[in-house]
């Protein structure tokens, strides 16, 4: 494997656990010997699929929870690059028509006192309050979206606020969908591993950032304990769908309970990358109507003076 792999990092880390199994280290041992290729979460996982005689099913099961992580941060990325490219496109456009702006304006006023104007016309004084305005945008642009996205911190971290992230429009729908998904790669992962449920439930708690639905997944565990079983538990939280607890039901009679957790995170995955599409089919329309708007205010600004010549052509005319 380590001349397969491109990375450089990686094949040295390959090459040094396949001496070390050559020395007769054991291979969760071979791996922890190198803790920044393989972290200890990682080598618990290989341990105890050695111990249940279940390794080939626990690799694979990681390899599926890494590929969903990796699905999940390119939708994420190309998310904020996409905002983020609008949001660029937009500030250049909003500084260009304010630059130009500025500069018509003491053209306008320069042509107006050589002849000797006292009063501006109407359309001027609108121009020269629009780009005023303008100067406000400019700011509240980037302003509005780092508190975005402070808020979002500050939901994700709260327990109490927790919710909110869950009722926004389009964007609850993302973020449950990821969360439900996180939650079912882990249990899937662990369970199969041979982790216990209350185990199983505590590592896929801590995969999930949200601190609302770490707190549900606190009451399942305390619901488990009391001698329920887990999808009885998840069937009387209504935060989860019911499909899942059914879904979890079918895996307990049929002792297949990891599969179930496997075949249900895939399918809010899918559910999350739908979200995804239906976001930015929501977000162009707005992106292209908020750039045609800043387009349209510095046009304006531009043909001003001409407008500005047409009403002093009038005035001078009568």
């Amino acid at each position: 494997m380590a001349g397969v792999v491109r990375h450089r990092g990686l094949g040295d880390a390959l090459r040094g656990v396949a001496r070390a199994l050559g020395d007769g280290a054991t291979l969760p041992d071979a791996l922890g010997r190198f803790p920044d290729t393989f972290p200890p979460d990682y080598c618990a996982l290989v341990r105890a699929g050695v111990e249940s005689g279940r390794l080939a099913d626990v690799l694979r099961t990681s390899r599926n929870h890494q590929t969903f992580l990796a699905r999940v941060r390119s939708k994420m990325s190309r998310l904020m690059l996409y905002l983020l490219a609008g949001a660029f496109m937009g500030e250049l456009v909003l500084v260009f028509a304010v630059m130009m702006g500025r500069h018509i304006a003491r053209v306008n006023e320069y042509y107006m006192n050589q002849l000797q104007f006292y009063s501006k016309p109407e359309l001027v004084e609108v121009m020269e309050s629009t780009m005023g305005s303008a100067w406000i945008l400019l700011v509240a642009w980037p302003t509005a979206i780092a508190l975005g996205f402070l808020f979002y911190k500050f939901v994700q971290r709260s327990a109490r606020a927790g919710w909110i992230g869950y009722a926004l429009p389009v964007w609850g729908r993302i973020q449950k969908s990821r969360d439900l998904a996180t939650f079912c790669c882990a249990m899937a992962l662990r369970l199969r591993s041979g982790s216990p449920v209350p185990e199983a439930l505590q590592s896929a708690r801590d995969s999930v950032r949200n601190r609302r639905f770490r707190r549900l997944v606190d009451q399942l565990i305390r619901r488990i304990e009391e001698g329920e079983s887990l999808s009885s538990a998840m069937f009387y939280l209504t935060f989860f769908p019911k499909t899942l607890a059914w879904g979890v039901s079918l895996g307990e009679e049929n002792g297949e309970v990891p599969r179930a957790f496997d075949t249900f995170s895939e399918l809010y995955t899918k559910e999350m990358e739908r979200n995804f599409s239906l976001l930015q089919e929501f977000l162009t329309p707005l992106g292209i109507l908020a750039v045609g708007n800043v387009a349209l205010l510095g046009a304006l600004m531009i043909l001003t003076p001409f407008f500005m010549i047409i009403q002093i052509s009038q005035k001078l005319s009568n």
